[in-house]
């Protein structure tokens, strides 16, 4: 399925019929797919410099409960290597995970310049009342953050790829139970 994906992509993206793509945040998909298809290296390559497609800053997106600083700090920083060979980075906190967010992040995204992100769904509405808010890190490290809406990453994916495809609109219950049969 990767294969198909980043073959649709990359032609779309070569004749206009998108005017970028954020890859999920994370360069591995590319990574894996330049395994398979090398000869694909260049176009790649051209799309990311142009701006057309953003890859990175992370190798593959985490789940930030599991991994401790040190994993993340490391995954960030082959994921932005990786990417620069590539072409560029996409160097803006992207951080989609839907169970929370670790403290540090903040701290964490400023070793890398980093001083925007964009989260995941379901942060508690009493702590950031707005979509856009200041986080701060126990260290004081500021980063300037916007939410995700109620679906968070999956607004495109559910609402237009899976209306297009499937000729029908989920509700969230519907899509529960369509991805559990």
């Amino acid at each position: 399925m990767l294969i198909s994906f980043m073959d649709e992509l990359i032609e779309c993206l070569e004749k206009g019929l998108y005017a970028g793509f954020l890859l999920d945040g994370q360069v591995s998909p590319v990574l894996d797919y330049l395994e398979i298809k090398p000869e694909m290296k260049d176009r790649l390559i051209a799309l990311i410099k142009a701006g057309k497609l953003e890859v990175g800053p992370w190798l593959t997106l985490p789940d930030e409960y599991p991994v401790n600083g040190e994993c993340l700090v490391r995954n960030l920083l082959l994921g932005i290597r990786e990417s620069e060979k590539l072409g560029g980075s996409f160097m803006c906190g992207y951080t989609s995970f839907g169970w929370g967010q670790t403290a540090q992040l903040p701290q964490i995204y400023s070793g890398f310049g980093i001083d925007v992100a964009m989260i995941g769904k379901k942060v508690n509405t009493d702590r950031a009342p707005k979509n856009e808010f200041l986080w701060l890190a126990p260290d004081g490290s500021e980063l300037i953050t916007s939410r995700f809406g109620e679906w968070g990453r999956h607004n495109f994916m559910v609402h237009v790829h899976l209306s297009a495809l499937m000729g029908k609109h989920y509700t969230d219950d519907e899509l529960a139970i369509s991805m559990v049969q």
